[in-house]
């Protein structure tokens, strides 16, 4: 079965994967974006985030 787009994500298979592979402490999410957004959302102390 190929995979395509956002339904990838509906299979459990795939996205357990992904899930696993996203958390790791190596992942780029964490050691490359995080740090970047967070520098470019600089202080938020009192501030109300609307999400």
């Amino acid at each position: 079965m190929e995979l395509k787009g956002s339904a990838a994500y509906e299979d459990d298979q795939f996205f357990r994967n992904y899930m696993k592979r996203r958390h790791r402490e190596e992942s780029p999410n964490k050691i490359i974006e995080k740090p970047v957004m967070l520098k470019m959302i600089g202080d938020l102390v009192d501030k109300d985030i609307l999400d």
